[in-house]
């Protein structure tokens, strides 16, 4: 136990899913024992390492989100788009997070997800409109499409998140580390696994059957997937503190796609946060 007379908290942060949490904290001042006592003005440095286990299958830690960043063409061309070469998995639950900048013209649309298996194509969806008097996120989950409603793009960096269940029915989704707004889906079913997984365009058939009207503009930085529901607080801390979840199932490393047209890898040295 550290014994302070200044304000200091250590944070912890752990899936309800998950049983219990172990916290390494390592000290550095004028003491050798582990209580430190600081007089006022003092200081102390703190790091952490955290590890949260459920069942003994699997281990979490939270360090910095990986970087990636992408830049699609702001003329629609159904040429640009981003294949993930990871292999996707059967889903019952996952949760997308990215952050997304208007182009230069000022705009930011298109298709933000796009699996298909077989002749599902589909199988998961997530479209992203903007109208003179809306935007919405239109999103397909095993099931027909549905409309998610949502505020006005800042000019710079707006963080996502969508996450969704096929076993409870509904997709969830956040902007800047807040809860927004919930779509039920009731006639959803489980994703299968083995598809094709594009960022950019919408598949109208297995890997094709794209239109232009569809395709992606402006910039996406950080776009991670997970195979579960992000809690509230995982999701706030990716947006406020860059902190991630390590059970990452993909992400858009440069070495984990393939990239097809006029889309632009960008250097990114900092990871982006909600003020």
């Amino acid at each position: 136990m550290l014994n302070m007379n200044s304000s200091m908290m250590a944070k912890i942060v752990c899936s309800i899913s998950i049983s219990y949490c172990t916290m390494i904290i390592t000290t550095f001042a004028q003491s050798t024992s582990n209580v430190v006592n600081l007089a006022p003005g003092g200081r102390v440095r703190i790091e952490t390492h955290l590890t949260c286990e459920g069942d003994g299958s699997d281990s979490i830690t939270y360090s910095q989100c990986p970087l990636n960043r992408y830049r699609f063409p702001d003329n629609m061309q159904a040429t640009s788009m981003i294949r993930v070469k990871t292999p996707i998995p059967p889903l019952e639950n996952g949760t997308i997070c990215t952050w997304v900048t208007l182009g230069a013209n000022g705009m930011f649309q298109g298709t933000l997800a796009s699996y298909s298996v077989g002749t599902n194509y589909n199988s998961f969806t997530i479209l992203y409109e903007s109208y003179d008097t809306e935007r919405r996120f239109r999103m397909f989950l095993n099931s027909p499409g549905r409309f998610v409603y949502m505020p006005l793009l800042k000019k710079n960096l707006t963080h996502l998140c969508v996450s969704f269940s096929a076993a409870g029915g509904y997709s969830s989704l956040y902007v800047d580390g807040k809860f927004h707004n919930k779509r039920n889906f009731s006639d959803a079913t489980a994703l299968q696994g083995g598809g094709i997984y594009i960022v950019g365009q919408d598949q109208d058939t297995l890997a094709g059957g794209f239109d232009q009207h569809q395709a992606l503009t402006g910039t996406i930085t950080n776009y991670l997937f997970w195979k579960r529901e992000l809690t509230s607080q995982e999701i706030e801390d990716i947006a406020k503190q860059c902190i991630c979840p390590s059970d990452i199932l993909f992400t858009l490393d440069h070495e984990d796609v393939i990239l097809s047209g006029n889309v632009t890898a960008i250097p990114i040295k900092q990871c982006p946060t909600v003020p």
